[in-house]
């Protein structure tokens, strides 16, 4: 199914709200700077993020979060 076809979007709205409110809550991992889109389910998570570990954190909260059918990290670590 193409991204963002009709009946999708207000499902992959709730998805984003519900990673967006993980992230956020976790404060052991800096998610300022990560960017999440959902698409049919399909989760990808782009932007930079202070180590490998926190980028692995953040998948998981993802990946937690119900109708979530895939997770794609796009996200660096930033340079020291």
């Amino acid at each position: 199914a193409p991204p963002g076809r009709k009946g999708d979007t207000a499902a992959d709205l709730e998805i984003a709200v519900k990673i967006r409110a993980e992230l956020v809550a976790d404060i052991s991992i800096s998610a300022t700077q990560v960017e999440t889109e959902v698409f049919s389910g399909h989760v990808f998570l782009l932007g930079m993020v202070r180590s490998q570990k926190d980028a692995d954190k953040a998948r998981a909260h993802a990946k937690s979060v119900s109708g979530v059918k895939s997770v794609t990290i796009l996200l660096m670590p930033h340079s020291k």
